[in-house]
């Protein structure tokens, strides 16, 4: 998804359970108020660009068996409160932000949750 300004409210992209891998550009769905990933049994990356979801309050991530990666970007998600990641077994790495500088990711998050089954 590219230089999607406009969208607003709750995105899940669980209603599109086919998809091998999602890529998210920089400056993206700033005003998604919520991102969700859910039983999405094919789904094996997703990478988030740089100051996407800003004004997302939360990132959910449930039950996708073949996830291995997760990526997200520098400053990206920096409002959310809540970050869940669960059940997803195959999940070998997640990397946020960089390591060359603070990158604001989850700066507000009081609930973090990483689970297997």
């Amino acid at each position: 998804m590219q230089k999607c300004y406009n969208y607003r409210g709750i995105l899940s992209l669980s209603k599109i359970p086919g998809l091998v891998s999602v890529v998210i550009d920089d400056d993206s769905l700033n005003n998604a108020t919520f991102v969700t990933f859910i039983s999405m049994n094919k789904l094996e990356t997703i990478t988030i660009g740089a100051r996407s979801f800003t004004a997302a309050t939360g990132l959910r991530i449930d039950d996708c068996n073949r996830l291995e990666s997760l990526k997200i970007g520098p400053y990206s998600f920096n409002s959310a409160t809540s970050f869940k990641v669960m059940n997803c077994q195959n999940l070998k790495s997640i990397t946020i932000g960089n390591d060359t500088e603070f990158s604001d990711n989850f700066l507000n998050c009081d609930k973090l949750v990483l689970s297997g089954k």
